[in-house]
C-alpha cells in the first residue's frame, strides 16, 4: 500500500487534502475549539476528477487532543487507520453509483432533448 501524505488544499492550512491514491481524495476539514481546547475535524470523500465533496457521516466530528504542530499528523493517521480498515469504502461505492445514476439520467434527458420532435404528443386525460 501506497504511504499517505498530506497537503494544503489551495494553499489552506485548515483543510488537508489526503490522496488515497485510487481514484479519491479525503479533504479534512479542521476547526480549533477554544472552549474545549481541541480540534475538530470534518472529513469528506471527493472523487479526483470532480470537485464534489461528500460528507462522511459515520465519521462524526473527529475530536483531536493534540497541539498546532502535531494536528495534521493526528488526523493522517486516523485517515490513515480507516482507509486500512476498508471505512472508506461505502462512502466510495455509493459515489460511484451516484455518478451512474447522474450519467444515466443526463443520457436521458440528451435522448428526449434531441428525440423530441420526434415522439408523439401525450394526451392529457380529464376527469368528468
Amino acid at each position: 500500500m501506497t504511504k499517505l501524505v498530506y497537503k494544503k488544499y489551495k494553499g489552506n492550512s485548515s483543510i488537508l487534502e489526503i490522496d488515497l491514491h485510487n481514484g479519491y481524495t479525503i479533504i479534512a476539514i479542521k476547526t480549533w475549539d477554544k472552549e474545549k481546547a481541541v480540534y475538530n475535524a470534518e472529513l469528506r470523500l471527493k472523487e479526483n476528477t470532480s470537485e464534489k465533496w461528500d460528507l462522511i457521516e459515520k465519521a462524526g466530528n473527529l475530536v483531536f487532543d493534540t497541539g498546532r504542530r502535531d494536528i495534521n499528523s493526528a488526523v493522517l493517521r486516523q485517515v490513515s487507520t480507516y482507509f486500512q480498515e476498508g471505512f472508506f469504502d461505502y462512502y466510495i461505492k455509493r459515489n460511484r453509483y451516484e455518478t451512474k445514476c447522474l450519467d444515466r439520467g443526463n443520457e436521458i434527458f440528451e435522448w428526449e432533448k434531441t428525440n423530441k420532435k420526434h415522439l408523439p404528443a401525450q394526451k392529457i386525460q380529464r376527469k368528468g
